[in-house]
């Protein structure tokens, strides 16, 4: 396992933001949209919706992240574990803000560009995620233990109303 400084990670982290983000949901979904047929209309443009919810929605899932990088060991270990546990901002409405963001960009795209390849690459993605996503709450668990047990009951997974927990 690499380890690396804190502001080694934090670097990284900028990289894959502003680099690989970007890549993987608009470059990527604008190259599938050349492979196969296209449908514009009047009705391409309402893509620019969900493309503009995505996108802020990352901002703010960024934004959010940004204070909790104080909160990192002097060195961060290079694997998919998590380091720190968000519970605020865009998290306490969903338990995957990244996730929702990046599937409204993958939408926005496939109807921007009127390509069913790009929306059937944004599914491919979705189903991607709901098989990570219970190993990913099961290393948070682990982690976190009780913290993250609460915030789980208490935030959907997606979307939706977060529930009350009574004690």
């Amino acid at each position: 396992m690499t380890e690396v400084s804190r502001r080694n990670a934090i670097a990284l982290s900028a990289l894959a933001w502003l680099i690989g983000v970007p890549l993987a949901h608009g470059v990527i979904p604008w190259a599938l949209s050349l492979v196969g047929p296209r449908f514009l209309g009047w009705w391409s443009s309402l893509g620019m919706i969900p493309l503009a919810l995505g996108a802020a929605l990352l901002a703010w899932v960024a934004v959010t992240g940004l204070p909790s990088a104080r909160d990192l060991s002097e060195r961060v270990s290079l694997d998919w574990q998590p380091k720190v546990f968000i519970a605020s901002g865009p998290y306490a409405w969903t338990r995957n803000p990244m996730y929702v963001g990046e599937l409204l960009l993958w939408a926005g795209w496939a109807v921007w560009l009127s390509s069913p390849v790009t929306l059937l690459g944004g599914t491919l993605l979705w189903l991607a995620m709901t098989r990570l996503i219970p190993r990913e709450e099961r290393d948070l668990e682990a982690r976190f233990g009780d913290p993250f047990r609460a915030y789980a009951a208490r935030v959907p997974r997606w979307l939706g109303l977060r529930r009350s927990v009574s004690q």
